[in-house]
């Protein structure tokens, strides 16, 4: 029983392929279940077989358009045993052969990785989390292994470089782009940084010849304001659901030489969760969308955004929505590339919760995130996937018998006026029996 789900996943050219904390499974694009494996048992290889204080949790699934691979992430373990677990398909099919590698997070074992956040560009494979010591849990800053790319798709693993806190400057969750294209800068985000009564992100580079990889700051580029998310109500009780930060918590995407972004927001009057995103140049760092998803009238609170952009610069975000009103829901929206600047359409239901949702094993933390995933099609780039949570009916009246599952949306716009724009096949989800994947 894992929670959060840690909700992700990605679509290949035949395949959707969902990676929770508890579960990974491929299925074809009508809905069919191909393959079902735990989390541990995946990496069961390289991560000893899941046995250590935390097992194997944190997983993130990306996929590279032009070189045809997933790339999987995960962490493994909270002790001196911590690492950083990276899987690369063999071809585009994530049914066959995977070559796994589990990368010592601190030689030292001092220090214990969290929350992955893969990028890559044209030569690298990038892999940053954040560093917490082991003893007192005390975050130490932000850690990246630069990865040659071509090498690990040919099952050779070469790290080229570690850069540190040091080497960023300070920062939280320094997230590296997905790149679409032979572009040979990595471009990288975070979060949570502010100048007098603005708010901003950095704007980072990786840039050099392979083997030669460095890191510089662009500067910041100004974000609307917000305050940091904190929990969320719910249609049937008290009880709050945990909306965690101001991370970027999804992969921010570089793409027709901008960069796409977003993360969970905060604002008053009346006190609601709201999602921040944006797309600035890479090259200027000049602003081209900035905007805010809001709903301030019944209040709705939405959190755990992810992002995606299609060949025409459309773009399409999935992310959970709360309200008194409600149980905890799926949600998207979009933009087509004709629409008025920061501007993104209604935000539409993908699928409506069905009961009353508390999970917290005792910590306190009724936890829900911590992220989502939202992709591009590789076989049609002009339509998009998203996978989102929602609270599912409880199988009994005891603590911790609340469920979530996960739900996949198949998005694409139609050419009508306005931009009107559908979503189809929801007939589809994700939800593994075994009690572990839906608790």
């Amino acid at each position: 029983m894992r929670i959060p789900p840690d909700t992700m996943g990605t679509a290949g050219p035949n395949h959707l392929m969902i990676v929770l904390n508890s579960h990974v499974r491929i299925q074809n694009k009508n809905g069919g279940n191909i393959s079902t494996v735990t989390l541990n048992d995946f990496w069961a290889s390289v991560n000893g077989g899941g046995g250590g204080t935390a097992g194997t949790f944190d997983p993130k699934i990306i996929y590279d358009h032009d070189d045809d691979r997933f790339i999987f992430v995960a962490i493994d373990d909270r002790d001196a045993n911590n690492g950083y677990l990276l899987g690369v398909s063999a071809t585009s099919d994530p049914t066959g052969t995977w070559y796994l590698w589990k990368i010592d997070a601190d030689a030292s074992n001092t220090d214990w990785a969290d929350f992955p956040s893969p990028g890559f560009n044209s030569k690298w494979i990038a892999l940053s989390a954040n560093m917490f010591t082991i003893a007192a849990n005390a975050y130490t800053g932000t850690k990246m292994w630069i990865i040659d790319k071509d090498r690990a798709y040919t099952n050779d693993l070469n790290i080229i470089d570690v850069f540190d806190n040091t080497d960023f400057s300070g920062g939280f969750t320094i997230a590296p782009c997905k790149t679409f294209g032979a572009e040979p800068n990595l471009y990288t985000v975070d979060s949570g940084w502010s100048s007098g009564s603005d708010d901003l992100v950095r704007h980072g580079r990786i840039t050099g010849a392979v083997n030669s990889p460095s890191w510089s700051s662009l500067g910041y580029v100004n974000v609307p304001d917000s305050d940091v998310p904190g929990d969320a109500p719910q249609l049937g009780g008290s009880a709050l659901i945990d909306n965690g930060d101001s991370r970027i918590g999804s992969p921010p995407v570089y793409r027709h030489s901008n960069i796409y972004f977003n993360y969970t927001g905060k604002l008053s009057s009346p006190t609601r969760h709201v999602i921040i995103w944006g797309e600035y140049n890479a090259s200027s760092g000049a602003s081209i969308n900035m905007g805010i998803v809001q709903e301030s009238t019944t209040p709705m609170f939405y959190a755990y955004p992810s992002i995606a952009v299609n060949c025409r610069t459309s773009i399409v975000m999935g992310f959970s929505g709360f309200s008194t009103g409600i149980y905890a829901s799926a949600y998207y929206t979009g933009r087509e590339f004709t629409n008025a600047a920061n501007v993104m359409q209604p935000v539409k239901l993908l699928k409506a919760g069905e009961d009353y949702y508390f999970k917290d094993f005792g910590s306190g933390r009724n936890r829900w995130g911590d992220y989502s995933a939202t992709c591009v099609d590789p076989a049609n780039d002009l339509k998009f996937w998203t996978i989102q949570e929602y609270a599912m009916p409880d199988v009994g009246s005891g603590a911790n018998d609340d469920r979530w599952g996960t739900w996949w949306g198949e998005i694409y716009f139609i050419p009508e006026p306005a931009g009107i724009w559908i979503v189809g096949l929801l007939n589809f989800w994700i939800i593994v029996k075994r009690r572990a994947s839906s608790v």
